[in-house]
């Protein structure tokens, strides 16, 4: 089931509503859906509710972060990043991710979807062969 991303208007009134229901998830959403059904996108389960309260409680945002996908490297910067290495071999994954401005996450991608020539990193060292 796709998921469903709420503004932070609605997660503002869900949190409302299940206070006005005295902490009672599912009345919650059976008022929610009353009220807002004909405007909006209802939540389908209560523990919407309940998680909207709890990252609250946590001290969390309202709105739940979102995995971000990384932007892909084009096929031209891999290559460009691969010789680097092949030139390079004792430079670390930042050092090389500074040149080329990608996230040095995207660069460790790379060498292991390459599977360079590194068969272990170590912090402040770089490869070791």
């Amino acid at each position: 089931m796709p998921r469903i991303n709420f503004t932070s208007l609605e997660y503002t009134d869900m949190v409302l509503i299940y206070g006005e229901c005295h902490q009672n998830a599912s009345l919650a959403l059976r008022t929610y859906r009353e009220r807002y059904n004909t405007t909006r996108v209802c939540p389908t389960d209560s523990r919407i509710f309940i998680r909207a309260v709890q990252r609250l409680r946590d001290g969390e945002n309202l709105i739940p972060r979102q995995v971000e996908i990384p932007p892909r490297v084009a096929v031209a910067q891999e290559e460009r990043i691969l010789n680097y290495f092949a030139r390079n071999p004792t430079s670390s994954l930042r050092r090389a991710a500074r040149q080329f401005c990608v996230h040095h996450k995207s660069v460790h991608r790379i060498l292991k979807k390459k599977q360079a020539t590194a068969v272990q990193i170590r912090k402040g060292t770089g490869f070791i062969r």
